[in-house]
């Protein structure tokens, strides 16, 4: 493996072939907190197909291929070049399944104009994990069980509507119902639940599947280059 030994480096980050100025270590240590971040997130999901860690390494690699040049390096903001492009609109707004309603609060009031070279590169991590990761949405049950007492009109799909719950939901928690779920009795109890349509994580693209959509095909041969790089990689002494 080559994921990144800790204890014995120090938490420093390999060099790459033409990147040995020391001025390109400038943001080892924002890149492996982000990367550290993100992984304890998605850490729940380590029995979910495809599952590993982002190697903090390839992260680096990938900051290289978009803001690499001295020029660049340590003089712009958006390290990650997600400001300009799509990725910071999808976490900061929720745009995208599996993003949180309403986006990642850490960003909210983030624009090109007042992001900072940390915050581009965990909205940068965030957004590979997220391109990664392929969704299914689910049904995710909350709170405690409660009686319903069913009134005139009711119909079990207004009644999932009325109580921020589903039909099936309704039926596995009054099974009784399962053969007749329209014959409703006004003054019968129900057996109510609470539940929301989630998305969660199906399965993950391999790392390298992950880059080519990261940069969404703006650069041919993007993923092969950053993912090459990578394995150039190594570790001054």
């Amino acid at each position: 493996s080559r994921l990144l030994d800790y204890s014995s480096s120090k938490k420093k980050l390999m060099t790459f072939p033409g990147y040995e100025d020391p001025i390109y270590a400038l943001y080892d240590s924002e890149i492996i907190e982000a990367v550290e971040d993100w992984n304890k997130r998605f850490k729940q999901y380590k029995n979910t197909p495809g599952h590993s860690d982002l190697d903090p390494n390839l992260f680096k690699s990938l900051l290289l291929q978009e803001s690499g040049s001295r020029k660049h390096w340590g003089k712009i903001r958006d390290m990650a070049q997600v400001a300009r492009d799509y990725g910071l609109k999808v976490l900061r707004d929720g745009l995208e399944p599996g993003i949180p309603e309403g986006g990642y609060p850490r960003l909210h009031g983030i624009t090109s104009e007042n992001i900072t070279p940390e915050l581009s590169i965990w909205t940068g991590v965030g957004f590979l994990w997220h391109k990664r990761t392929i969704y299914n949405r689910t049904t995710e049950e909350y709170g405690d069980p409660y009686t319903y007492m069913v009134r005139p009109g009711d119909a079990i799909e207004r009644i999932a509507r009325r109580e921020g719950t589903t039909r099936e939901i309704i039926i596995k928690y009054n099974p009784h119902k399962r053969n007749n779920p329209h014959m409703l009795k006004i003054g019968e109890e129900l057996v109510i639940r609470k539940a929301k349509n989630v998305w969660k994580p199906k399965r993950f693209r391999s790392w390298k599947e992950a880059l080519a959509l990261y940069n969404g095909g703006g650069t041919p041969g993007y993923a092969n280059t950053v993912w090459n790089r990578y394995l150039q990689g190594y570790y001054k002494h």
